[in-house]
């Protein structure tokens, strides 16, 4: 009778700390874990996964990419990155860096306008914010991204 009442009693606690978990629809990253979010056209999208990568020939960047399980996903890339905080602008002539949304992992429509902000970078952890509209009119805000520099 003990165990049974011991095996219960695990279970309730462990369902109880499943329903306390939950989801606030947000888009900002609340820890150094690397994630990625974004309103695309007004809905809500989360990276499943988010990788890192830098090209050192010319032109030098920094690609930070994120993709959910559908392989929609979103590229920024920082042209000349030194690991700093800032602003990158999306498009022009005087642009710092670019963006690409894929709907479903073989189209691209890159970003003809927008900015990317690197807000804070701590022990190679980069943390910003994205927004950028695309040549085909898809309109992608209230991006952020925490991502481990490579």
């Amino acid at each position: 009778m003990n165990k049974i009442f011991n095996y219960v009693f695990a279970l309730a606690i462990v369902a109880f700390v499943f329903a306390s978990c939950s989801k606030d629809g947000s888009t900002s990253p609340s820890s150094n874990t690397p994630a990625m979010a974004a309103l695309i056209n007004g809905q809500l999208w989360n990276a499943g996964n988010v990788y890192t990568s830098k090209q050192t020939t010319a032109p030098a960047e920094t690609i930070i990419f994120g993709k959910d399980s559908t392989n929609k996903g979103v590229t920024i890339g920082l042209f000349d990155y030194a690991g700093t905080t800032g602003t990158f602008t999306i498009g022009g002539s005087n642009a710092k860096a670019y963006a690409i949304y894929t709907p479903n992992g073989s189209l691209y429509d890159n970003a003809s306008s927008g900015t990317v902000i690197v807000s804070s970078v701590t022990a190679g952890i980069a943390k910003g914010t994205f927004e950028f509209t695309t040549a085909n009119s898809v309109v992608v805000t209230s991006g952020t991204f925490t991502a481990t520099l490579p």
